[in-house]
């Protein structure tokens, strides 16, 4: 009788509700390596503020996705600016590989 008390002072149990974007399998973010820039393309969205910012016009929004034109100076204002820290810039290849020789 003890146990039926409580079941009933208790209540009915906590009902779980799963959201479809919980279900569904969550992959890597797909990243894109220019010569400058690293890009995210699932942390993107789209808001066109780095192109805007940049000096050199060197970014271009293009088919869904930021593309890296020439003439980048390797400013850094894209990255400072993007809200989604989705785009960020490269250290130069000559002075990664001078670090690992050492």
């Amino acid at each position: 009788m003890a146990t039926r008390d409580a079941a009933e002072l208790l209540g009915d149990p906590a009902i779980t509700t799963v959201y479809a974007a919980e279900k569904r399998v969550h992959l890597d973010p797909t990243i894109v390596d220019y010569v400058n820039i690293r890009w995210v393309d699932e942390w993107c969205k789209r808001c066109n503020i780095c192109v805007e910012i940049c000096p050199k016009d060197s970014l271009l929004l293009t088919h869904d996705a930021i593309i890296e034109a020439t003439d980048c100076i390797r400013c850094g204002l894209c990255e400072r600016y993007c809200p989604d820290l989705a785009i960020e810039v490269l250290p130069k290849r000559d002075e990664a590989a001078s670090t690992g020789r050492a």
